[in-house]
């Protein structure tokens, strides 16, 4: 049976539908350009996302009415920890043990999980899952590497950070510079490049003090390595190897990683 892996970022939805052997048969991207989906400040709306939605699956001749849904990094708290924190009615937790001692917790507010299913419900379809984008790409960009990765998903208004390690998320940051922010300002948008750049670097020394283990790679994935220049001044302002998505589209990333 064909199903979807859906990432609803803040100013494209990425719709992937899979077939019964887990290949990628059909997607499609619905870019916003005026004002986002969402973000960390703005809520996804029904009257936005379903029609969107709808004309995606239309637009690209999508079968499958059954979905895995990523939830993206904005809506989520996480920390990590040596303990597992008391649940609340009013999150829905779930909690990974990284190593031992220590536990990667992530809380996500029911309230933003309701509002999912409403959306889906409204576009006619199921819901098979959810899952945080972060430990889709860890899964998808790490599984079976013994190096320790930073994935920085560089989307329309948020870039998110993941660092993991044999396709385990092991800590994650995100901030709300990001491509639009390259784009509307281009007198500034090499400065603010910089500013993610540094996200990334302060997230890395974070990670030090917790595992003790320094980032030795750095991957690229999102609509925003497509900007130019961007890739390029990454690689030349940090001391590791940065790589880049390249077996797929970029900002398909995340929705792929879902179906593993």
């Amino acid at each position: 049976m064909r199903h979807l892996a859906v990432d609803i970022g803040t100013t494209a939805i990425k719709i992937a539908e899979f077939d019964e052997t887990g290949s990628l048969k059909n997607y499609v991207i619905v870019q916003r350009h005026q004002r986002p989906f969402h973000s960390s400040i703005h809520n996804l709306s029904l009257e936005d996302a379903v029609p969107a939605i709808k004309i995606g699956i239309q637009k690209a001749g999508i079968q499958a009415m059954r979905a895995a849904v990523a939830v993206p990094a904005f809506a989520a708290f996480t920390s990590i920890s040596n303990f597992i924190p008391i649940k609340f009615s009013s999150l829905a937790t779930a909690h990974f043990e990284t190593e031992p001692g220590k536990n990667l917790s992530i809380a996500v507010p029911a309230d933003f999980l309701i509002n999912y299913q409403k959306i889906f419900a409204g576009a006619g379809i199921d819901i098979i899952s959810f899952e945080l984008e972060n430990l889709s790409l860890a899964r998808l960009l790490t599984r079976g590497k013994n190096e320790v990765v930073m994935i920085a998903d560089i989307g329309g208004r948020s870039t998110h950070f993941t660092i993991a390690q044999n396709g385990l998320a092991k800590f994650i940051s995100h901030t709300d510079f990001a491509g639009v922010s390259l784009t509307e300002s281009p007198n500034l948008g090499r400065q603010i490049l910089d500013v993610i750049i540094s996200e990334s670097e302060r997230t890395a020394r974070c990670f030090k003090k917790i595992y003790n283990q320094e980032v030795q790679e750095v991957m690229l994935c999102g609509g925003g390595t497509k900007i130019p220049g961007v890739v390029e001044h990454w690689k030349n302002e940090i001391n590791l190897p940065v790589k880049i998505v390249k077996e797929f589209d970029p900002a398909l990333a995340v929705a792929i990683g879902l179906k593993l």
